[in-house]
């Protein structure tokens, strides 16, 4: 919601996260272990939601199911390339 957050794997930052960005996704969709680490970077104010409500949320609203598969696709493109699992 506000703030700012580096991504990181393996102790590499690989990504700053701003306003209206998201992380966790791919643990909510497919019940895995984190693939990164997320760390605030000063002041940050962010919006969890449970699996089950995300579940219900993305079931519902087929243009958000797309978003999610685009966006979970991706990262786990980029999780293969860093050899993350």
């Amino acid at each position: 919601m506000s703030g700012r957050a580096r991504v990181s794997r393996d102790g590499k930052v690989v990504a700053e996260l701003g306003p209206g960005s998201s992380f966790g996704e791919i643990a909510l969709l497919r019940n895995v272990k984190r693939t990164a680490t997320v760390t605030a970077v000063g002041a940050l104010t962010t919006f969890a939601i449970s699996r089950e409500d995300f579940t219900i949320f993305v079931a519902g609203h087929a243009s958000a199911a797309a978003a999610v598969a685009d966006v979970a696709y991706e990262r786990a493109l980029a999780d293969e390339r860093h050899g993350s699992r």
